[in-house]
């Protein structure tokens, strides 16, 4: 069954118009859902048509905002406040997805205009970029360049922050609203349909493309994506399975994430008494000393979130970094669940600050972790887990199950 076209066809839309969120996510400045949301696209479709079409900077929404919520504290070291830039602060892409949903609907921008978000789709970089390997270049004679799958990353973001449309029309970001129609006229035009629906199914495979469905009447295509993965869902485990997540947050690193690679190792031992010894290290390179671009050469200021199961016990940890935090806002609104999150929240490691805390159906481990420019460092967490059934060891023939879930966007 091709459930992409099933997909395709009921998010067409009836006679009632559903308006979709399309955010970019920038791996280059890694947030848990795979990058920070530095513009969208909301489309209104109807009768399989698209109605209108508006392509903006994130910060349009986030300066009408009518409230003031406090962030989660990690991001308290770059703003006061909380707005849809940051919304995916969580690893449940859902979650992170209603988040956005509800600061997208609260702008006075879109509260305005009484528009309901009926679907989130999440998009990285990388989606476009295997796109224009089927287009072709794209001419952008306003900018002096044509847009190829090799320097569409690099292009972009320097014409967002070094280019003069923010001086000369006050909109950083004018040069997505020049390209994105261009691109999307282009593949239109294409006679290999196959070829595009080969890239979307191998984008939602590896996490490029996420999407979450709030529209009631769409709940049986929301099922569909939920099975598949599509959703960026967490995976539920048992008693009898394990399970890790390594989450990476650039806060105030600017674009490093572009040049760092990673390597995670996990060394799982299962004693016979059905203790599970974990020994991780996690190996981050910044490769940023050969670029010009200022951004790319910041140093790599990492939260890092490593998602086990509820019943883990904390041992041990090495080379993470502590870090003070502003205070909230007293006056400020703080979300139900984000405060539930952070009052579960205690230090493990009292060199590094370490903290353990429970989200998301999960214990999390969480610090900052920070790579200068050119070089490499390493961090460790040893930590233990139960693997037992209704035994006090584990049953003869019983099996021991793990699953590791990637971040998107992440070169890991």
């Amino acid at each position: 069954r091709n459930y992409l076209a099933d997909l395709t066809i009921a998010l067409g839309g009836d006679n009632i118009p559903k308006h979709y969120l399309i955010v970019f996510q920038n791996p280059s400045e890694l947030r848990a859902t795979g990058g920070f949301w530095g513009s969208y696209m909301l489309l209104e479709v109807n009768k399989g048509k698209i109605v209108s079409m508006d392509i903006r900077n994130i910060y349009d929404l986030d300066g009408q905002l009518p409230d003031i919520i406090n962030p989660p504290k990690q991001l308290l070291r770059i703003t006061p406040r909380w707005g849809t830039r940051d919304a995916n602060w969580f690893f449940d892409f859902t979650t992170s997805a209603k988040k956005g949903k509800e600061l997208f609907e609260q702008s006075l921008l879109i509260a305005e205009k009484n528009i309901k978000v009926d679907a989130i789709l999440a998009v990285n970089t990388v989606f476009v970029e295997e796109l224009l390997k089927q287009t072709g270049s794209i001419p952008m004679p306003e900018y002096d360049i044509d847009i190829t799958h090799e320097n569409f990353v690099k292009e972009i973001q320097y014409a967002v922050e070094y280019g003069s449309d923010r001086s000369n029309f006050g909109d950083p970001k004018r040069i997505l609203k020049v390209f994105i129609p261009r691109f999307l006229d282009k593949l239109s035009m294409m006679e290999d349909k196959k070829a595009i629906v080969t890239v979307i199914k191998s984008m939602f495979n590896n996490k490029d493309m996420q999407i979450a469905i709030f529209n009631p009447a769409l709940a049986h295509i929301a099922e569909i994506t939920h099975t598949l993965g599509y959703d960026g869902h967490i995976v539920e485990t048992s008693a009898l399975e394990d399970y890790l997540a390594f989450i990476n947050s650039n806060v105030a690193g600017g674009k490093s994430d572009y040049v760092m690679t990673q390597k995670i190792d996990a060394k799982i031992i299962i004693r016979d008494d059905g203790v599970v010894d974990h020994n991780l290290i996690v190996t981050r390179d910044h490769n940023g000393e050969k670029e010009s671009f200022p951004l790319w050469r910041s140093a790599n200021k990492d939260y890092i979130r490593v998602y086990v199961p509820m019943g883990a016990e904390f041992v041990r940890t090495k080379g993470a970094a502590w870090v003070n935090y502003p205070s909230k806002n007293k006056k400020a609104k703080n979300d139900p669940l984000l405060a539930s999150i952070e009052a579960s929240s205690k230090i493990v490691d009292g060199a590094s600050g370490v903290e353990e805390y429970l989200a998301e159906g999960k214990k999390v481990f969480g610090g900052w972790f920070n790579t200068s420019l050119g070089q490499r460092h390493q961090f460790s967490l040893y930590y233990k887990t139960k693997f037992l059934a209704s035994y006090e060891y584990p049953a003869e023939g019983a099996i021991y199950r793990f699953i590791f879930q990637k971040q998107s966007g992440v070169n890991s």
